[in-house]
């Protein structure tokens, strides 16, 4: 039989060269051994950073000293930043309509002054750190009871819920008034 049923035989080479095994180089046992020493050098100076004591540099770190003018300065720009805001906040709570879509914008302009001043006396606070601590606390208080009257008034709280913020706001801008006069 010289013609197989299915046609021609596969050739008795194949088409694909075999691998041959590769041989081992001297260089990457180097590699390996580098690698893990630099591993091992790096764990122990991470082991030696989270074990270090911390009381050591707390003890270097001072609170900063500020000089009398700094912070006769710091309090004058944080004064004026809260006047700024209570104007803008009694001027568009003052503003009334009975046209539904004048309300409505009056509401949202509340609102935005609500937020914005609380931004902004944030905002002073952060970039006067001279500002003595009993100030900044009535700032900070001020603009938490902003935010939180904001939050309400965009929820459509009843009035009930702003019974706090509005004893906050009162303290506090009681407390400022007194500090900037």
């Amino acid at each position: 039989m010289s013609n197989p049923p299915h046609g021609a035989m596969p050739p008795t080479t194949p088409h694909w060269q075999p691998q041959t095994p590769r041989q081992r180089k001297g260089y990457s046992y180097l590699a390996l051994a580098l690698t893990a020493s630099v591993a091992l050098i790096a764990s122990v100076v991470a082991a030696a950073a989270w074990f270090r004591v911390t009381a050591e540099s707390d003890a270097n770190d001072p609170t900063p000293q500020f000089s009398e003018q700094e912070i006769a300065d710091a309090k004058q720009e944080m004064c004026q930043a809260w006047n700024k805001t209570y104007r803008a906040i009694r001027s568009t709570g003052e503003k009334s309509d009975t046209d539904p879509n004048h309300a409505y914008l009056v509401a949202v302009n509340t609102r935005l002054a609500f937020h914005a001043s609380a931004d902004y006396l944030i905002d002073t606070l952060r970039e006067q750190p001279a500002v003595p601590s009993s100030m900044a606390a009535d700032v900070k208080k001020l603009a938490s009871a902003y935010y939180d009257t904001a939050i309400s008034q965009l929820g459509n709280a009843p009035q009930s819920e702003f019974k706090n913020s509005n004893e906050e706001m009162d303290e506090a801008d009681a407390q400022l008034y007194a500090a900037c006069r």
